[in-house]
Order: C-alpha cells, then sequence, then structure tokens
C-alpha cells in the first residue's frame, strides 16, 4: 500500500505561517466609533468615556471638554486641551482603555491636533500612554510612552497636522495593568491658551505565540506519524 504523509518540518512551517498572519492582526481599543476617540459622544462639558486627570500635582486641578469648534477635524466636536483663566485648572483628557497589558504587546498610536483660542507657536500638548500602581486613575502613574507635539498658532482648518506612531511597546512594569491614555497643556502653555485634539486612535498588535507555534507543530508531527504507521 502506498504511503501518503508530510514532512513534519512541513507541518511546522504551515502552523507557522498560518498563526504568523492571525498574529499580526491589529485589535482596535479606541477609534471614532470606539471609547469614544473623536469626541462626538457625551455632552460638551463632559465627552462619554474621557475624565478630567486632575490627581497629579504636576498637572493640577483639572477638567475634560470637548468643545464645538469651526477647528475640528472631523464631526463636530474635539477634546480641548489648555489652561483656564485661573491659571491653574487645566483643561485636558484622560481614558481608561480598559486593556491589560500583556508580554509582548505592541502599541499603535495617531491623532489629529490643531491650534485654537489664544494659543501660540511653540506652545506643546503633552500625551501619553500609561498605567498606574492600582489600575485606577489616581494611583501613581508610570509612563509606557510619552512625547510632545506642538499645534500651530491660530484657528485655521489648514493648520491640523496628525501624529503617528507604530510598534510602541511595552515595559516590565507594566504587564498586567490596565492602560490608559492621557493628553494635557505642555510647556509654553499660559492662562486662556487651548488647543484641539481629535480622532485618536489606538490599537494593540499582541506578540506572536511562539510556543503555541512550536506546540502545534509537534503535534501535527505527531498525527503524521500515526497515520503512516496506519496505513503501513
Amino acid at each position: 500500500m502506498k504511503m501518503h504523509f508530510f514532512s513534519p518540518i512541513f507541518v511546522v512551517a504551515l502552523c507557522a505561517m498560518s498563526l504568523a498572519g492571525s498574529a499580526g492582526a491589529a485589535t482596535v481599543l479606541v477609534n471614532n466609533t470606539t471609547l469614544n476617540g473623536s469626541f462626538e459622544t457625551g455632552t460638551s462639558s463632559t465627552p462619554a468615556t474621557w475624565v478630567s486627570y486632575g490627581a497629579n500635582s504636576t498637572i493640577g486641578r483639572g477638567n475634560a471638554s470637548a468643545a464645538i469648534s469651526g477647528t475640528t477635524h472631523e464631526g463636530n466636536y474635539s477634546l480641548v486641551v489648555g489652561m483656564n483663566g485661573d491659571g491653574v485648572t487645566t483643561t485636558n483628557g484622560a481614558l481608561n482603555t480598559g486593556y491589560t497589558i500583556q508580554s509582548g504587546d505592541s502599541f499603535n498610536l495617531s491623532f489629529w491636533y490643531n491650534g485654537a483660542f489664544q494659543w501660540d507657536d511653540g506652545d506643546q500638548i503633552n500625551f501619553r500612554l500609561f498605567y498606574t500602581s492600582d489600575n485606577t486613575m489616581t494611583g501613581a502613574a508610570t509612563a509606557i510612552y510619552a512625547s510632545t507635539v506642538s499645534p500651530k498658532a491660530g484657528t485655521s482648518s489648514a493648520n491640523w497636522q496628525q501624529f503617528s506612531l507604530t510598534n510602541i511597546g511595552t515595559t516590565g512594569g507594566s504587564i498586567g495593568k490596565t492602560l490608559f491614555v492621557l493628553f494635557t497643556p505642555g510647556a509654553g502653555v499660559s492662562t486662556n491658551e487651548f488647543a484641539r485634539v481629535d480622532e485618536v486612535a489606538l490599537s494593540v498588535v499582541p506578540e506572536p505565540a511562539t510556543w503555541a507555534l512550536i506546540g502545534l507543530g509537534l503535534g501535527g508531527w505527531l498525527v503524521c506519524r500515526a497515520r503512516r504507521r496506519l496505513v503501513r
């Protein structure tokens, strides 16, 4: 009787190719329809899912606000980021994504930004992906990634710019922690200066399951061996 069986190497390669394709797929955490990344839901004073981040003394008291603006990149609302008239209270936005960070995760982040009322060239927006000691907004915060952007002065719709970065890695202490997103006013921002953030998009690409590849490959090899013995 003629025997028909596959090489173990072929089985392992086939499994690796199959899982590699699925491992590369990004899972959306935030976008225009998920967790209000476009700030279109909620009210003008309280955008849905986004809150003020005021627990950190380096930021000061805060509130979260989404304003109707002719400079909105898309839709009718965008996040307000700036310094209020008292020179202390910041207008900022923080989001609990509800996602638990896994070892080997890779994050992709993008958003649009623009200057608004009395914003000056060189003023900055701080933003970061972070986790906290107790998975709440009030816990001690540690950044996974932090940076700044500098919106152009004025409110022209032509001034909208996009930030986009892929392959943001995790840190050892972040594994098992909840992922948060934050936008706050940064260097140069003073009383009654404001900017806008819109269309926040965040996704995660899990690490390929290396051991799963090996396990499936060996499993396939054993099946082939059993089949070969049967056809003999």
